[in-house]
């Protein structure tokens, strides 16, 4: 999940990163070839775009790791970036431990991004990031605490919620390092064992 400055610190919690300020236009949409897209916190635009394409790509692929650097790369020109500007991008969001990048040049061989990188970027990939974040704590705190446990499955609830199960998985697994719910992970899903009276906390 290469040392990580402290103005990186404010993407701790991604998912505090109000929907307003982390607009998704398409690769397409540019003005004189430069894109328009908000920076997200601690990140330059371009760093945003390449971040932003990574996290698309693990969306696709519904893996964090071994995702393909040309694809990610072809994605950011689209969206106007230059070749240099994308290596100094991943350059810096490697040094960030946002993500791996193997190989050199403005075309890494493999991209691999961390937990950390996927939430800091996915409300640049998801508009809807914040809301989805909301509403599964909601369906936690809905759960009785002191019932049996409850069987988690991430592809209905991305069906529910009208997004992929790489989402819910990891902003699940946030929850839980963040000590606000607790469950044993298995395959497709997981199986809650824990909720923090705090989780309501979390709510505006």
């Amino acid at each position: 999940m290469i040392g990580s400055p402290d103005h990186f610190d404010v993407l701790e919690d991604a998912m505090t990163i109000s929907t307003a300020n982390s607009s998704s236009p398409s690769p397409e949409d540019s003005s004189m070839h430069r894109p328009r897209v908000l920076p997200l916190p601690g990140l330059t635009t371009t760093d945003t775009i390449v971040l932003r394409e990574s996290v698309r790509a693990a969306l696709r692929s519904t893996m964090l790791t071994y995702l393909v650097g040309a694809e990610i790369a072809a994605s950011a020109e689209k969206a106007g970036l230059s070749p240099a500007e994308i290596e100094e991008a991943f350059g810096e969001l490697h040094r960030c431990r946002l993500l791996t990048a193997f190989g050199h040049g403005s075309t890494p061989v493999r991209v691999d991004l961390t937990s950390h990188g996927f939430l800091a970027g996915l409300p640049a990939a998801e508009p809807r990031a914040e809301q989805i974040h909301l509403a599964l704590i909601t369906g936690m705190l809905a759960v009785d605490p002191a019932g049996p446990g409850r069987w988690l499955d991430f592809r209905n609830l991305a069906d529910q919620h009208d997004t992929e199960p790489l989402v819910i998985e990891q902003l699940l697994m946030q929850l839980k390092n963040q000590g606000q719910i607790g469950f044993v992970p298995m395959y497709g899903g997981a199986l809650l064992t824990r909720i923090s009276p705090a989780l309501r906390r979390q709510l505006p």
